[in-house]
């Protein structure tokens, strides 16, 4: 299930491109607007279709009500749901373990990556807010190293 703009459609090239590389058969997509915030006709697409994933291209809070809405509907005992592109830990803390559980996440900064810049990412902040970054700080925090 993809949003009709080029970031979903970037993310569904590539993913027909894995799909052809991997010999993966592709057995449709469904195309969402940027106002969409009920997605139950998708998702009922989506279970006609019969797949063995459901790969969601969409992020942020789009990504989490339309994740929300097909645990709702059942499709976590169906089939395996793939979120290609999370925020991260601030999107699993918004879910929650129930929602989270077994589903898999494209997941573009993690906290406990252990590289030299990220241990020093992590420190910072632990040291001057309490917590762990999220995928906002970490984008922020490279921005500024590249300036």
């Amino acid at each position: 299930i993809t949003p009709q703009y080029v970031f979903g459609d970037g993310l569904l090239n590539a993913a027909k491109d894995v799909f052809a590389e991997k010999g993966i058969e592709h057995v449709g997509n469904s195309y969402h607007s940027l106002t969409d915030k009920e997605f139950s006709g998708y998702l009922t697409n989506a279970i006609a279709a019969q797949p063995d994933v459901l790969l969601l291209l969409n992020f942020g809070a789009q990504s989490s009500d339309m994740l929300r809405q097909a645990v709702s509907f059942g499709l976590k005992e169906r089939m395996t749901i793939v979120v290609a592109w999370a925020s991260g830990l601030e999107q699993f803390e918004a879910l929650g373990p129930d929602i989270c559980e077994g589903v898999y996440f494209g997941a573009q900064y993690w906290h406990g990556a252990d590289t030299p810049l990220n241990r020093e990412l992590v420190a910072k902040v632990q040291e001057k807010h309490g917590f762990n970054p999220n995928y906002s700080f970490a984008g922020s925090y490279i921005c500024a190293k590249l300036l």
